[in-house]
């Protein structure tokens, strides 16, 4: 990601506010008045990564594709959704414009998501998953206000059907 690029543009104004999956209600919103913190978008972002990974951990087949943020965290645990899903609803609680983002990185064997968060003149992508800023590691295939928004694994079955996904990401430089 060259961050070279600005845009003059700015943001979508639906990238401000809460979704059904991000919205900061019950305990969640108690950990966020409990630990929140002040500073500019990139500074939050780091922060909130960090405290996430921290207080948060990953595990396999607690949440589905339609648990929402607080539903999460009540269980304590999710999947690179579920991070990116907490990590909007504390950012956009602070009023700072973001967007998840589905794609592809090294070492993950199947999609991921991250957040991106808009600094007033760039898109910069954070991984809460893994406590870190993303880089040229990561390919974005789709963004939106929240998975549902960005899902990559959406079809249609009539009848009988088995299936299976695989997600295999090969980053070659030009």
């Amino acid at each position: 990601m060259d961050s070279s690029h600005r845009s003059s543009f700015g943001a979508a104004a639906y990238y401000r506010y809460p979704t059904q999956l991000t919205k900061l209600t019950g305990t969640l919103k108690d950990y966020f008045e409990a630990n929140k913190a002040e500073g500019d978008p990139i500074s939050l972002a780091e922060y909130w990564l960090m405290k996430i990974g921290t207080d948060f951990r990953y595990q396999k087949g607690v949440t589905t594709t339609v648990t929402a943020a607080h539903e999460a965290w009540e269980l304590g645990a999710g999947v690179c959704q579920d991070f990116a899903h907490i990590l909007l609803a504390f950012l956009r609680a602070q009023s700072v414009i973001c967007r998840y983002v589905a794609g592809l990185t090294i070492g993950e064997g199947a999609s991921h998501a991250w957040v991106e968060v808009f600094d007033g003149e760039a898109w910069i992508g954070v991984d809460p998953t893994h406590q870190r800023f993303c880089d040229d590691n990561y390919v974005k295939i789709s963004q939106g206000p929240d998975f549902s928004f960005c899902a990559l694994e959406r079809g249609v079955f009539m009848g009988l059907a088995d299936q299976s996904m695989s997600a295999k990401c090969k980053l070659v430089e030009i």
